[in-house]
């Protein structure tokens, strides 16, 4: 895979591929040109060089994953340099059922034989899906586990189907916006503490201050709350101690000391939502999770006001769809290749003994279309990553950081601010290519949750590594870092800071986001495969970031398509060859 530095900086993959043809009991006869049978070969060539893992996406110096399975499809275009379009239409069925070439030097060779091909044929489509990644516990391995460690996508790719049909999107986590019941018992658990009997109208200037905080209600209305179990369990306990406090003064009023009594009896009367852990059981960031005081229309009750669950993008309700949020990207090849052909069946012994590809494609010079002689098929071009890489490389604090009241936040160094995920947005459906159809539209936007980052270098540095798919031309990224507040100060006490939404409490996440647009930057020394776009299949964009402030710090992740959205990061304004862009996280 080629690196671009945001600015870029280019490794080639070295995928190649041999081929021949399909099993001939999948092919439909078709008599005005018969089918050939064949041998075909074919060869993957080992990668230069999540958690998504270093394994997962193979980095530099990672062993090749091998395939699990590859279909190469076959087609006649108006002549040999001609590509496959979508409009065309493949001849005869795929080539499938490859077997690895055992105890060869290169060790990554494949082959089928009893294959078919059409007279005519001079290009192919063929898709390599890399094999699992299998260094899970098995204990924990249950399906959603193996899929959030190896990526994932969802495909139409079938036998005999046209290009135009045939599409790549990444799984959501999560499919439905209808509230989870866990979010709702938080919600409740909330509502009933807010509704605690003459808080909503006490005359004590204190405890009413704590009940429009309590509900975040300002001179513009109510506002939303993070709403994860963890931040429900923070934020209360938070009231707890302001109520406590109250309580426990000589000098509060004895109507008051009531009240509070009541407000501390709801609070403690926590048992439905004690093993709560929404929305991390369901495999979300804790930003996912949004509540808001409001007006509930289906209530038959007189008092309509609750916390109710927000899920989805509204007027009023700056947050993402929680079904929009998706596993990472799996590891896919690609090519669109024309073919050499041979009148000879190549053996495998060829294979076992062969240095390099270009020594086994000089077997292949009997010409470009497959004829009533051939009997092996070489496909030219390389196997490429169909997929891209993002590199986020989190560089170690080095300043005195201040949040949203411009106050310093003490004790606000790395190994208290530990990196817990990365999100990726700006993520479409692609086609047979690879890349995203149409015109570009944030309908479909979608955004990878990466929960696997791994452990922090010796450095100080983070480095993650996630697999995601081709951006459109001139399309901005959001990328969001999620953090855990775990700040301690002497006596190992735990502190809490403001961020741009609000108090980030302790051991909770909060989320700062980088914005990269690729309009920003000049492109004169970017690869013209990648120029004018900020994720490119088979590159690699690699960004430094760097907190520089805590003032952006969101708890509720924000809604990454909207213009309202306060972006916390400065960019360079330039890509230069082989050099590290530089994100600052303010």
């Amino acid at each position: 895979m080629k690196i671009f530095r945001y600015t870029l900086f280019i490794i080639m993959l070295l995928g190649m591929i041999m081929v021949s043809c399909s099993d001939s009991s999948d092919v439909a006869e078709d008599t005005s040109s018969p089918a050939l049978e064949c041998k075909i070969l074919f060869n993957v060539e080992k990668p230069a060089g999540m958690r998504m893992a270093d394994a997962v996406v193979q980095t530099e110096g990672q062993a090749f994953r091998g395939l699990q399975s590859l279909l190469v499809v076959p087609f006649k275009t108006s002549g040999d340099n001609v590509p496959v379009t979508a409009s065309d239409v493949p001849l005869l069925s795929s080539v499938t059922n490859a077997q690895k070439v055992t105890n060869a030097k290169n060790n990554n060779f494949y082959y089928v034989v009893s294959c078919s091909l059409m007279k005519g044929v001079n290009r192919v489509l063929a898709y390599g899906r890399a094999a699992y990644e299998e260094n899970l516990a098995a204990a924990e391995d249950n399906g959603a586990l193996e899929i959030r460690y190896n990526g994932a996508l969802a495909t139409s790719l079938r036998d005999r189907m046209n290009p135009s049909e045939l599409t790549f999107n990444l799984k959501s986590i999560c499919n439905t916006t209808d509230a989870h019941d866990d979010a709702k018992a938080l919600a409740a658990y909330l509502t009933s503490i807010a509704k605690t009997d003459g808080w909503s109208t006490t005359t004590d200037g204190q405890l009413k201050d704590y009940y429009r905080d309590f509900i975040n209600i300002d001179g513009e209305g109510t506002g939303i709350i993070a709403g994860s179990a963890t931040n429900v369990k923070a934020y209360v306990d938070a009231l707890k101690t302001q109520i406590t406090a109250i309580k426990d003064l000589s000098t509060t009023p004895e109507t008051s000391k009531t009240l509070c009594g009541k407000i501390l009896a709801s609070i403690n009367d926590n048992t439905a939502i004690s093993g709560n852990t929404y929305p991390v059981a369901l495999g979300l960031p804790d930003g996912v999770a949004a509540l808001r005081w409001m007006e509930d229309v289906t209530e038959t009750a007189e008092d309509k006001y609750k916390f109710m669950v927000r899920t989805q993008t509204t007027t009023m309700d700056n947050i993402n769809g929680i079904n929009r949020y998706t596993y990472p990207a799996e590891l896919w090849y690609y090519t669109n290749s024309g073919i050499q052909t041979s009148t000879n069946e190549v053996k495998e012994e060829d294979y076992k003994n062969a240095t390099s590809w270009g020594s086994l494609l000089n077997v292949y010079q009997s010409g470009t279309v497959v004829n009533d002689r051939t009997r092996s098929v070489a496909v030219k071009d390389a196997l490429q990553y169909g997929v891209a890489r993002l590199q986020c490389t989190l560089k170690s604090i080095n300043v005195q950081l201040k949040d949203a009241k411009n106050e310093v936040v003490n004790n606000a160094i790395d190994d208290y601010l530990p990196l817990t995920s990365v999100i990726v947005g700006a993520q479409h459906m692609v086609g047979f290519d690879f890349k995203p159809q149409g015109v570009q539209s944030d309908v479909d936007g979608r955004f990878i949750y990466d929960a696997g980052v791994g452990s922090r270098a010796t450095n100080g540095s983070w480095t993650v590594n996630t697999l995601v798919l081709q951006t459109y031309d001139g399309e901005k990224v959001p990328v969001v870092l999620e953090f855990q507040n775990n700040i301690v100060i002497e006596n190992n006490e735990r502190v809490a800071f403001t961020g741009k939404d609000g108090i980030i409490y302790p051991g909770c996440k909060f989320y700062l986001v980088a914005m990269l647009a690729p309009a920003d930057y000049t492109n004169t020394n970017a690869p013209d495969a990648a120029k004018g776009r900020v994720f490119t299949q088979d590159y690699t964009t690699a960004v430094e970031m760097k907190i520089t402030s805590l003032a952006n710090a969101y708890s509720c992740m924000p809604d990454l398509l909207s213009p309202r959205l306060e972006i916390g990061v400065q960019v360079q304004t330039k890509w230069i060859q082989s050099t590290t862009t530089t994100v600052k996280l303010n």
